[in-house]
């Protein structure tokens, strides 16, 4: 629809594996930050452990984009699993993808079980 007036030459498929991975990388640091919050019953710590992956996990990619010695780093930071592919360009990157899905499903798995436990759930 976009790509002639824009002249952006973007494909529908690759759109979709762009958002699913932008998707993927909220649902991770929500989880974490829902995970955190449960188990210790403390709001702030659950946003605390939020912008710690938000943050940290940029950090991360921010470092490992200035200096090759350290480009291990990348291997840790939620935003290379989401756009180290290049997702707009290469379309969809499964280990990626289930790195941020698998990764938030743990942890929205482990903040049911912390709910459970406080009896807040049922």
């Amino acid at each position: 629809m976009l790509n002639e007036p824009a002249e952006l030459e973007l494909d529908a498929v690759d759109l979709l594996a762009v958002t699913v991975a932008w998707a993927g990388l909220g649902a991770i640091i929500a989880a974490v930050a829902l995970a955190a919050g449960a188990l210790t019953g403390r709001r702030a710590w659950g946003i605390g452990a939020g912008a710690v992956v938000a943050v940290g996990g940029y950090v991360l990619q921010a470092v490992a984009n200035n200096s090759e010695q350290l480009d291990g780093l990348r291997a840790l930071s939620p935003y290379h699993w989401a756009y180290g592919h290049s997702p707009l360009a290469n379309g969809f990157d499964g280990l990626g993808l289930a790195l941020l899905w698998g990764g938030a499903a743990v942890f929205t798995l482990i903040a049911v079980i912390a709910l459970r436990r406080r009896d807040v759930l049922g």
